[in-house]
């Protein structure tokens, strides 16, 4: 009889030990979120100036060409980094990576997102990320050019029309602005 009483309470104590540890490590874990998504989206027309934290953008023209095998994209925008804006998220955490190329994105809505497959800048040079990641890069307007590239059979299973958008960060959330192209 003395020995089941022990062994309850140890059964007991353990329960108690693990639900503790449990219910702190659930704490710790949903503490503080380092990134908690996409906040809104924001919709924009052609030649729109955008005012977003830390950049201002505006589209001034957008070309879409279909052909037998794929649709491809092209899209020219005036860039203006107007504070330090952090684009870069790896493992969760926001680093400080000023790549805004990263967050460019063809939306074929309910299929597929897109990266830009060439990004030119107004002297049809390819940008280089050093380049982008230069701190003379801040207060200046730059020109560039963004192409997608979309296989035909993903386009066809599109449900809603195909959009550019352009993930802005806000604190530790994202504004994503988009562009309705057709």
């Amino acid at each position: 009889m003395k020995n089941k009483r022990i062994l309850y309470s140890l059964i007991l104590v353990f329960c108690l030990i693990s639900a503790f540890i449990g219910y702190k490590r659930y704490q710790q874990v949903n503490a503080r979120p380092q990134l908690r998504g996409i906040k809104e989206e924001r919709f924009f027309k052609r030649h729109e100036l955008v005012h977003a934290p830390n950049v201002n953008f505006v589209v001034n023209s957008t070309k879409l060409v279909k052909s037998k095998a794929e649709v491809k994209v092209k899209i020219q925008l005036l860039l203006q980094q107007t504070g330090p804006a952090y684009y870069g998220i790896y493992y969760g955490k926001w680093t400080k990576d000023t790549d805004f190329s990263c967050n460019m994105f063809l939306n074929v809505p309910y299929v597929n997102n897109n990266v830009p497959s060439q990004i030119l800048d107004s002297s049809n040079h390819s940008i280089i990320l050093k380049i982008v990641r230069n701190p003379h890069f801040i207060n200046t307007n730059r020109k560039y050019i963004v192409y997608f590239t979309v296989p035909r059979s993903l386009y066809k299973k599109r449900e809603q029309k195909l959009r550019f958008s352009f993930l802005v960060p806000d604190k530790s959330y994202y504004l994503k602005y988009s562009l309705l192209l057709e």
